[in-house]
Formats: C-alpha cells, structure tokens, sequence
C-alpha cells in the first residue's frame, strides 16, 4: 500500500445527519450510504438540533427535508444559524416540489446545494464527495 492512500480515502468519509419525517426515506438512505459514511438519521428537526448541539465531532453535511410537520426544514435552518452558525453551508435541502410561497422564497434567498425528490443516489454520492467547505453551495 502507497502511503497516503489510507488517508485520502478516510477523508473521503462523512460525518452525514438525514433529518427527514419519512421514516423509510431516512432509513433506506442511510443504509444506501452507510459503507462509505458515517450516517446518523432522524425523523425529528428538533431531536437533530439536539445531536448536532451535543456531537462531539461535527456533522460533514445536513440533508434537510424542507417540508415537515413538527417544524419545517426553513425554521430548523434559522435556529441551526443562531446556534451553529458555522453549519450553515453544510445543510443540504431535499425538497417533494410541494412548494408554498414561503418556501419558494426561502429556496430563491439561501445558496445550499438542493435536491428533488424522487432523487437518486447518484445525486447523493455527488453532493458527499465535494470538498467540505464554505464553497459548499451551488
């Protein structure tokens, strides 16, 4: 083995929270991905506000269901901002197309990477291979 290869393909590894009311969605994501990241799911906004608060090492990406009932994906983003602000560029959002106004308008204003549903792995495993970084937006 070439030193260094170890190292190239562990940083390739994400630290990856699914937050999403689906239980199926989460659950099979997560399991889709689970070989080549480390995957903690939930159905909860709030429980994920509570891991992220609590996780000793930080989350590489946030999928974000926009459209939840407990509360929606745009209010969890406003209080990881005044919380977390530093995880801000790490959430993702994945939205069903059933677009309010206001979710159009939150979409329009803030610059994180977005994925539709029905998406596919593929859109997955593009979006976790891309540098970690404030460039984390497209």
């Amino acid at each position: 083995v070439m030193p260094g290869v170890d190292e190239a393909v562990q940083s390739q590894r994400r630290k990856v929270l699914i937050i999403d009311d689906e239980t199926l969605l989460v659950e099979s994501l997560a399991k889709a991905l689970a070989r080549s990241h480390d995957m903690q799911t939930t159905t909860s906004p709030k429980q994920a506000l509570k891991l992220i608060l609590e996780e000793h090492q930080p989350f590489d990406v946030i999928f974000c269901d926009l459209m939840m009932p407990e509360l929606t994906g745009m209010a969890f983003f406003a209080e990881l901002k005044r919380l977390k602000p530093e995880y801000e560029s790490r959430v993702v959002f994945m939205t069903g197309g059933a677009f309010t106004e206001e979710s159009r308008t939150f979409l329009e204003k803030v610059p994180n990477a977005r994925i539709e549903k029905p998406f596919n792995l593929k859109d997955i495993r593009k979006i976790l291979s891309q540098p970690i970084a404030k460039e984390f937006t497209n």
